[in-house]
């Protein structure tokens, strides 16, 4: 194991502008990630705490960072590996390691299950996504049974009129033990539930019993956690480095993956500091009240317009096989993540298709994945607020409004992701439903359009049919309604 010798700042930055083929293409890199690897020199030069977090926004560049980060690591003779939540990140840094001069070719790209797995020693390992680490864990279905209820749901009902009172807008709880037995009792009748939770029904003292429920939201979270607690994180021999949008907390690090807090050294958030030209990204907000099926006459019309690669995101499994029924017999190209056997296949043939449209629920589709060339982001609804067990335990769950608008920006971040790149989202619902003290976290970085659905499909078919108009001409958009909340 080699010490680590790092160089001045100036010369640092050098030998990251020599690696990186972005930066040799454009001049420069994006000013998100010019301070981020300022961040990382100075932990590296000045910290020897175990565990380093570091925070940048979406779509900043942190996948490239990480690749520069690891190469270095590497060519100065520490053991590297980098590790992503899912197998699509994975795909995705096999990618993203073309853009660094001479490739990666000695490091190790895991997911978390390979990760916690492995055998191997590392010096540092590198966490992208590291957000994403509470969703592994909380659905790793040999700690965590998490059952999802809807207003579609005849159980849904039945939850509601026992566990939310008329006057309340939602509830989060832990159950006692008899209230647990009583819901198991209804829950083994349910035939989708009985066979998830044979573990639980088998042991229910081994397992505590979570309630999260949100009328607005028309859901219902039942969360079931082994009581003896969850996975503990490998720390490497030197360093862990997390990267993620929204960090995790010291409880969260604490409660998640066993790490202390003495262990862990925060760098100081990145902003958004790149000017809106370097990522264009346009919103449309379309403030008509639609139902379901309107959505979907308004969806096919987008689609049939624009004739680009589109990523359309739903909040739940059910209602984005519910639009796929519908829309498969008339859109062309039409991909759909329904279930873990299909993702990677569906997800390939997609790729392979320039004018596809994919429709997703899955949390990665929302916070981590970069669908290479997407040009449209259709956002169907607005994504589910998703209460944490650590905020379940400490019982300090409000509305959801917080975690619905980091979803809700992290799904934005889905386009323009790259230095020059330019993307237009269409969120099918009014945006100010995340709060009016929200509103600006989410849209700090987007060109945001207030418009009626029928104003909507011209922008589109001028941008994507008549190709008179390129989301560049939108500024400053002088001749649109912007949003004022």
């Amino acid at each position: 194991m080699s010490d680590l010798i790092i160089p001045p700042i100036d010369l640092w930055l050098s030998q990251m502008e020599r690696l990186s083929l972005p930066f040799q293409k454009y001049g420069s890199f994006l000013a998100e990630q010019r301070e981020l690897l300022l961040r990382v020199h100075e932990k590296i030069r000045n910290n020897e705490k175990k565990v380093w977090v570091f925070a940048a926004p979406p779509n900043s560049g942190k996948t490239h960072i990480i690749c520069l980060l690891a190469r270095m690591l590497t060519d100065s003779g520490q053991k590297t590996a980098i590790v992503v939540p899912s197998n699509y990140l994975k795909e995705e840094f096999t990618n993203a390691c073309s853009e660094v001069r001479g490739g990666l070719p000695r490091i190790d790209i895991l997911n978390l299950v390979e990760y916690l797995k492995a055998r191997n020693q590392y010096d540092f390992v590198l966490v992208d996504e590291a957000h994403n680490i509470k969703s592994f864990l909380e659905l790793g279905e040999e700690y965590v049974k998490s059952l999802s209820f809807s207003l579609d749901d005849e159980f849904y009902q039945n939850l509601l009129g026992r566990y939310l009172p008329p006057n309340q807008q939602f509830a989060a709880q832990q159950l006692s033990y008899s209230s647990t037995k009583d819901l198991l009792d209804s829950l083994s009748r349910v035939r989708k539930c009985k066979a998830k939770l044979r573990d639980v029904l088998a042991n229910p003292t081994c397992w505590s019993c979570f309630l999260y429920m949100w009328r607005k939201a028309n859901l219902c979270n039942i969360i079931f956690v082994q009581a003896d607690g969850l996975y503990k994180f490998k720390i490497p021999r030197k360093h862990l480095v997390l990267f993620s949008a929204t960090p995790l907390s010291n409880s969260e690090l604490s409660f998640y993956c066993g790490i202390p807090s003495r262990a862990i050294s925060r760098a100081k958030t990145v902003g958004n500091l790149s000017r809106w030209k370097e990522k264009q990204r346009i919103c449309f907000s379309i403030t008509d009240e639609f139902d379901f099926g309107d959505k979907l006459d308004f969806l096919k019309c987008i689609i049939h317009e624009s004739n680009t690669r589109t990523l359309v995101l739903f909040n739940t499994f059910s209602s984005c096989m519910r639009a796929y029924e519908v829309l498969k017999k008339e859109i062309k190209d039409l991909f759909v993540v329904s279930s873990h056997s299909e993702k990677s296949i569906a997800y390939r043939e997609f790729l392979n298709c320039p004018n596809g449209t994919l429709l997703a629920a899955s949390t990665v589709f929302w916070e981590g994945i970069t669908v290479n060339g997407l040009r449209l982001l259709v956002i169907f609804e607005p994504p589910f607020p998703r209460p944490r067990l650590v905020d379940l335990l400490k019982k300090r769950i409000s509305n959801g409004q917080a975690d619905m608008s980091r979803r809700l920006k992290q799904g934005l971040g889905r386009i323009g992701r790259k230095k020059g790149e330019s993307g237009i989202a269409i969120t099918l619902f009014d945006v100010k439903r995340v709060g009016r003290g929200n509103f600006q976290r989410v849209f700090s970085d987007v060109k945001l359009l207030r418009e009626r659905s029928y104003r909507s499909i011209v922008i589109i078919h001028k941008i994507f049919t008549d190709k008179s108009m390129s989301v560049e001409s939108f500024h400053p958009l002088s001749d649109y309604q912007s949003v004022d909340f």
